[in-house]
């Protein structure tokens, strides 16, 4: 007596895999077939068959086609995003602060990084400069011993879990960031740790309003989002400093970014002309002063601002590529935007 046999295919869509391809079986057979969802993925329905279950039970009685269908998780703009925030600064709480970072980072195209952000209250101005690079002035610390402590906790879990650093190197990596906190430093900072960890640190000092603190905020947020800043592949096609278009690129378009996002908020100062107006007074104190560099930018974020806002206007640069962070994929801000152009 012959047996009739008929062929089962089986394939998954995208987000997934499934436990066999199919096959040529006997008629009758009963064949159990299971849907295997990836990372942020979640099994949907199968095409094919009436089942919603991952696995399947079907008897081979006629050739069958099956498909598994899988669908992405939504993850909030929330997600991966941790703040130390050792005492209310400006009276704006913590969820204030997660909330403007959930405006910001849903205009993202794409975000991998875990995100840790510290913000902490100074005191009174002390002096000029400090121990630490990066020219950031002394104030006083006011912080407690419990809340230094809870900043060092969790950026010593942080670097752990995140960076995978070992024990026997943690301190230093402690210690280098900690100096900024215990000594009082009013810095404003972004730290590219790795391509998937960005820390950024603000100390607020009495002069910086409550309305500059978030502006500040969000600036040092769109640091966080710029991917290809820790990539060795990018910064290997920089040219030296001096002609590289890149550090005005990073700042300008963090401070474009930052405007565009606070006005939309309503934040108060938060606009377009503000940052041309503050340009403008920037360059016009330069030529007062004779300033051979006042036609260059550097890394003054407001006439870098004014740059982007220019290149928009002319046709040369989407707006959308810079609110949605994709200016930094692929190192576009020097591949595209380069010394040549």
């Amino acid at each position: 007596v012959s047996i009739t046999q008929y062929t089962l295919t089986v394939s998954a869509g995208t987000g997934g895999s499934v436990s066999s391809t199919g096959g040529l079986y006997d008629e009758g057979t009963e064949v159990t077939i299971t849907a295997i969802a990836n990372d942020d993925y979640t099994f949907l329905s199968w095409v094919g068959n009436v089942s919603t279950q991952t696995s399947v039970t079907i008897t081979i009685n006629a050739d069958v086609t099956l498909t598994a269908n899988f669908t992405q998780n939504i993850s909030s703009s929330i997600d991966n995003f941790e703040m130390v925030y050792p005492a209310v600064v400006k009276g704006i709480a913590q969820s204030e602060f997660e909330s403007i970072f959930s405006s910001a980072s849903a205009r993202m195209n794409s975000r991998p990084a875990t995100i840790l952000t510290i913000v902490y209250p100074l005191g009174a101005y002390v002096r000029d400069g400090g121990n630490w690079d990066g020219g950031f002035n002394t104030y006083e610390t006011i912080l407690d011993a419990t809340a230094i402590s809870t900043i060092r906790a969790r950026l010593s879990e942080w670097f752990t879990t995140k960076l995978l650093i070992p024990a026997n190197q943690l301190d230093s990596f402690l210690d280098e960031k900690m100096a900024y906190v215990i000594g009082g430093a009013d810095l404003a900072s972004h730290f590219g740790e790795s391509s998937t960890a960005r820390l950024v640190m603000i100390g607020v000092p009495n002069s910086m309003t409550a309305a500059g603190l978030k502006k500040t905020f969000i600036h040092e947020t769109y640091h966080a989002f710029q991917q290809d800043l820790e990539t060795d592949s990018c910064r290997d096609t920089e040219p030296p400093a001096a002609s590289s278009n890149s550090g005005w690129l990073v700042e300008g378009t963090a401070e474009y970014f930052a405007h565009t996002v606070g006005e939309s908020l309503g934040i108060e100062g938060a606009s377009k002309s503000n940052f041309l107006q503050t340009a403008l007074a920037d360059y016009n104190e330069q030529l007062a002063d004779n300033d051979d560099s006042a036609a260059t930018f550097g890394r003054n974020a407001s006439k870098s601002a004014a740059a982007i806002h220019l290149m928009i206007l002319k046709g040369y640069l989407e707006e959308a590529h810079v609110l949605d962070g994709s200016l930094f994929h692929q190192c576009a801000r020097q591949g595209t935007y380069g010394p040549s152009n």
